[in-house]
């Protein structure tokens, strides 16, 4: 597409002239308006092509060379120019290096992928003794992490770093080392190679640094620490990096900060070192910051104090600000995020979907943050529903990314793999196999400091211990977690205070009240419900209270689709006489329109309607690829394939 205007600045001609001389064109239907744009295009590229095919190829060079120099005099914008650029430049045009650069630079902020490629293409034409060789090289290097190809940044910083890193050691660093090894820390860091990055980290401050790059590489050190569960060494870099230098630095340095809070389970003061983060992130230049995923902490912050709505409306507006700065390597954690989310509140179909679609991005763009976090829940809804094998398949992928049986800090919510694994290993029968998993992942977050694990792995350890006679373990296990509702504690911390501490003292008493303390995470509710039940019918003093206990239970695991878990529940039930059927709602179908949520069934009609996804996601506050996600789900649940066939079939609204 072009402007009249651009073609009058091209050849030379008055407007009014270029008008009149393009006349035919229009009146033959091979140039058309296109009115929202302000923009004249061919019809069809098809008879663009053939016109230039039809030009000999020395002409064609001079011509967009022509182009290029007037519509730069004319003070077009530098992406304009570059394009005619990429077509007419040959090695060691210089001038063509500087506007392909300006231009790659004008789109980086919304575009990064596409940047890449534009200084990829200046780089053919550099020699690498060119004066903006490593310059160009650094900051392809940098913006191929934003976009997501995370291994294209460490290959470009390490062809880099083999022509700037000095032969001796009395030697300076050249210049654009340090910005090197910093993107190629940031690039093994999304990779999972933490220990990798952390040394290219550590020694930037050694490479002739910036104030604003030695900010930068403390506020990635501390991320990285924070992974390896060091996090007294991650909090002393993380306050290394609050000097000012840099509102990025800064606005990463207090997310770090907020991880170990939230870390150590002090979720609300977590909560203000987000808020204080976020606003840095705003402050910074065309709101850049939000490159790296602060929505995403917030929002897992929000879901450990239970506010799971505006969870979802934060992970909701971080996926929007990734996709309008281009930032592709955070769209897979985002969409694992809304899975946690989904698997904390019950909705395990649309977890399993989401959790499915989130590790589909991770693997593509080699960010490998909330996978085993991802394939732990997938392993313990497979549990549940008593699909062992698929469990298993998940529990292996998820051990993969820990490199331990018991789990660690490499990734958000590491320890969920040794809780998977311990529940594994109880449904098939060797409860005292799980104790000792579940054990070793307790100790294990104890060494850490990681007590933000304990509400929900208490529980199950405190179970297992007592099942097998282990009273000093259980005890020491709901201690702990007693000690996290000393002060201001979530719903969820009381819960699993009140579970642990019912399971202990044998007291069915705070096992009943517990539940009440959520009113989401229909899993803990239901696990408390049965043990519940069982202190009952142990103490053989009410037959009737065990009896709601269990009912509670099992309808919370129908809501879920736990067949394992409902099973259980049911042969309890039937060793207190109880031969009836299930109360409740059942289980929702898994195909037609009665097995849509009601998310999904809003969607359904905003796009039958004629809404597109922009206008759905404008509609529901939410970004174009969750509309996208719901449609792919609509259209498997449904048998469709295709919006025509939606609109067809789609219920019409009752009068």
């Amino acid at each position: 597409p072009f402007t009249l205007t651009d073609v009058a600045t091209v050849t030379g001609q008055p407007t009014h002239r270029v008008v009149t001389d393009l006349a035919p064109a229009f009146t033959a239907g091979v140039l058309v308006d296109d009115e929202t744009a302000h923009l004249t295009r061919f019809r069809h590229d098809l008879v663009r092509d053939a016109i230039e095919d039809d030009l000999p190829h020395s002409v064609r060079v001079a011509l967009h060379r022509d182009a290029a120099r007037r519509l730069g005099e004319a003070g077009a914008p530098p992406l304009q120019v570059a394009e005619h650029l990429t077509r007419s430049a040959t090695p060691g045009d210089t001038e063509a290096v500087d506007w392909l650069a300006r231009a790659a630079h004008e789109i980086a902020g919304v575009s990064p992928g596409a940047a890449v490629d534009l200084l990829g293409h200046a780089l053919t034409l550099t020699t690498p003794t060119h004066p903006r060789s490593v310059e160009l090289r650094v900051e392809q290097a940098g913006l191929a992490m934003w976009a997501g190809r995370l291994a294209d940044a460490e290959q470009i910083c390490r062809e880099v770093l083999v022509t700037t890193e000095p032969s001796a050691a009395a030697e300076p660093a050249a210049p654009g080392t340090a910005a090197a090894r910093l993107h190629l820390g940031q690039s093994l860091l999304g990779q999972g190679r933490v220990e990798e990055a952390l040394a290219e980290l550590e020694q930037v401050s050694d490479d002739e640094a910036t104030p604003a790059q030695r900010a930068t590489s403390h506020a990635w050190a501390a991320t990285a620490l924070i992974s390896l569960t060091e996090l007294d060494r991650a909090e002393s870099a993380a306050r290394a990096a609050l000097t000012g230098a840099d509102p990025e630095a800064e606005a990463l340095a207090l997310t770090a900060l907020a991880l170990i809070a939230a870390s150590r389970a002090k979720p609300y003061d977590a909560l203000e070192l987000s808020d204080r983060a976020l606003d840095r992130a705003d402050a910074s230049p065309y709101g850049r910051a939000h490159r790296y995923p602060h929505h995403l902490t917030r929002g897992h912050l929000q879901l450990e104090v239970d506010e799971f709505d505006r969870a979802r409306a934060t992970f909701e507006r971080g996926l929007r600000a990734s996709e309008r700065l281009g930032a592709e390597w955070t769209l897979g954690s985002y969409g694992t995020a809304l899975a946690v989310e989904a698997f904390l509140t019950g909705e395990w179909d649309t977890a399993i979907d989401s959790f499915t679609q989130g590790l589909g991005h991770s693997r593509t763009s080699g960010e490998r943050y909330n996978e085993v976090a991802g394939h732990s829940a997938l392993a313990v809804i497979a549990i549940h529903r008593n699909d062992l094998d698929r469990a298993r398949t998940h529990l292996d992928d998820a051990l993969s990314g820990v490199g331990s049986g018991t789990g660690s800090g490499w990734r958000y919510r590491g320890h969920w793999a040794g809780w998977a694994r311990a529940l594994v290993a109880e449904a098939d029968g060797a409860p005292d196999r799980a104790l000792e998993i579940l054990q070793q992942t307790w100790d294990s977050c104890r060494r850490t400091d990681l007590a933000i694990e304990y509400p929900l792995l208490g529980p199950t350890l405190v179970r297992l211990a007592l099942d097998q006679d282990r009273r000093d373990l259980a005890a020491e296990a709901a201690a702990d977690v007693a000690r996290l509702v000393d002060g201001a504690a979530p719903p969820n911390f009381r819960l699993a205070d009140r579970h642990c501490r019912g399971l202990v003292h044998a007291d069915a008493g705070l096992l009943v009240t517990a539940g009440s303390l959520v009113e989401h995470r229909p899993l803990a509710r239901a696990a408390v419900a049965e043990d519940a039940a069982r202190l009952l019918a142990d103490a053989g003093s009410d037959r009737g209270a065990a009896v709601a206990q269990l009912r509670i239970a099992l309808e919370l695991y129908q809501g879920l689709g736990a067949t394992w878990s409902m099973a259980r529940v049911q042969a309890r039930l039937r060793g207190l006489g109880v031969r009836s059927g299930v109360r409740g709602t059942r289980q929702r179908p898994r195909s037609g329109w009665s097995s849509l949520t009601d998310t999904e069934r809003t969607v359904a009609e905003l796009a039958a309607s004629g809404l597109t996804n922009p206008q759905i996601g404008e509609r529901l506050f939410v970004s174009r690829r969750t509309v996208q996600t719901h449609l792919s789900h609509i259209f498997v649940k449904l048998g469709m394939s295709s919006r025509t066939e939606l609109i067809r079939a789609t219920p019409a609204p009752p009068d």
